[in-house]
């Protein structure tokens, strides 16, 4: 039944994901080989997230696989800052840029090397940045109000407290190393998608029945 809902490629690429696993079950692999094939899985994943942004219908289905992909992104984003804001302000923050796959973008606007107001305002506010905090909070916003439109309420997370944390933030003064107010901040965000996720769990994916509002409550 799974197959006859994905497409000839779509088969085909998860296939060859599968085949590199199955044929070193049980046997040892050289670091350099584990290496050879981890690139390969992540050229087989993007090959998979490209079908799905552009082969797959717009239904609810597709906006669960999209809110799932903003959680993770947002939850991930939140321990890889709040790591580097405790860090030393002596840090050299190219490997930060690199890790966020946004390393082109912060060259072609800055012409010089990263210093910590830049390469956090990327990372947190630039909404355009689909590898930064804003990214995540208003998509999710926007997707949260699309699903209660269809569904109803399935709990109170809409990410409201996390944008409004976005608009207090002052960037002159919180985008610092050991900033306070940043990490409170960072915790909040992971806090709401976690929050969020949970949610969507026992609302939408729960095996046990329809979740109550007591569960929500609690």
């Amino acid at each position: 039944n799974l197959r006859e809902r994905l497409s000839l490629d779509n088969w085909r690429a998860l296939n060859r994901l599968t085949q590199a696993v199955t044929q070193r079950r049980g046997r040892k692999i050289a670091f350099s080989d584990l290496l050879t094939e981890l690139d390969l899985a992540i050229a087989g994943f993007t090959t998979l997230s490209g079908y799905a942004l552009d082969g797959m219908t717009r239904d609810p289905g597709w906006r669960f696989l999209s809110v799932g992909r903003r959680l993770e992104r947002l939850q991930w984003l939140c321990t890889a800052l709040k790591h580097t804001v405790a860090g030393t302000a002596e840090m050299d923050l190219t490997w930060l840029l690199r890790l966020t796959d946004s390393i082109i973008t912060y060259r072609a606007r800055y012409m010089a090397r990263p210093e910590w107001l830049p390469v956090l305002d990327l990372l947190i506010r630039d909404e355009a940045n689909p590898r930064s905090i804003a990214f995540q909070v208003h998509g999710l916003r926007d997707y949260a109000q699309r699903l209660v439109d269809l569904f109803g309420d399935y709990g109170d997370e809409r990410f409201h407290g996390a944008l409004k944390g976005l608009l207090q933030l002052d960037p002159g003064n919180d985008f610092q190393p050991g900033n306070e107010r940043l990490l409170a901040r960072l915790d909040d965000w992971q806090a709401a998608a976690y929050r969020h996720g949970e949610q969507l769990g026992l609302r939408f994916f729960s095996h046990v029945g329809e979740a109550s509002s007591q569960t929500f409550a609690t």
